[in-house]
């Protein structure tokens, strides 16, 4: 029992939790769990018994995000959590979203065939490439075409082919400067932050959140 009580495992796993199960929201952090693979299954066992929790109120809506973490997913408890969640999740009043930066991704998944046989609605965002794996995501030729002229404008906006079913449309995307200042993860705008900071070392977050809207 030693190598679960005391080192990095032990860091882990033999500690007081601090998961709050009953908060209106749950984020787990998995950046770096791929270098411990031994510990995965143990964390994706916790991470799944937090989800269910929630899932058992039918009475609560519930979206579960996973957000740029499929090379997790070769982990068999994982993808059998990815696929029960996809099969079933709308019986539980629950969405599931995946996200990723690239459609090989999903392909590669041992979840694939439960992700793309049970998502109606698909979002696709300006690719650089990987437009001919588009087709094993259930997407036409046509689609495929029309998702090669997507186009974004940083600071401005975004545009995203929205597939819903059989429906395909293009929509913009345009938010607030002010979301976009919170958002941004772009190294340019971490530029610009830093040296508003820099000329204004001692205003609020808030103020400097302003500069930044309203280039002041």
């Amino acid at each position: 029992m030693e190598e679960w009580t005391s080192g990095v495992k032990g860091k882990m796993i033999n500690r007081r939790t601090s998961i709050e199960p009953k908060a209106r929201m749950v984020v787990f952090d998995l950046q770096g769990l791929q270098q411990h693979k031994d510990l995965q299954s143990v964390v994706l066992f916790l991470i799944q018994n937090v989800i269910w929790q929630k899932l058992y109120n039918k009475q609560l809506k519930k979206m579960i995000v996973f957000d740029e973490c499929w090379q997790l997913f070769d982990d068999p408890v994982a993808a059998k959590l990815v696929e029960n969640l996809y099969r079933t999740a709308r019986k539980f009043n629950a969405m599931v979203l995946s996200i990723t930066q690239s459609p090989e991704d999903f392909l590669q998944s041992k979840s694939a065939t439960a992700v793309i046989s049970n998502s109606y609605t698909k979002y696709i965002l300006k690719l650089q490439k990987g437009f001919e794996t588009l087709a094993k995501l259930d997407f036409n030729e046509q689609e495929i075409e029309l998702a090669k002229t997507l186009t974004s404008i940083r600071g401005k906006f975004s545009e995203i082919m929205l597939k819903f079913m059989d429906k395909t449309q293009i929509i913009k995307i345009q938010v607030p400067r002010s979301d976009y200042w919170i958002c941004t993860t772009d190294p340019e705008d971490f530029k610009i932050e830093q040296q508003v900071r820099q000329q204004y070392p001692n205003v609020s977050e808030l103020e400097i959140l302003k500069k930044l809207i309203y280039g002041g």
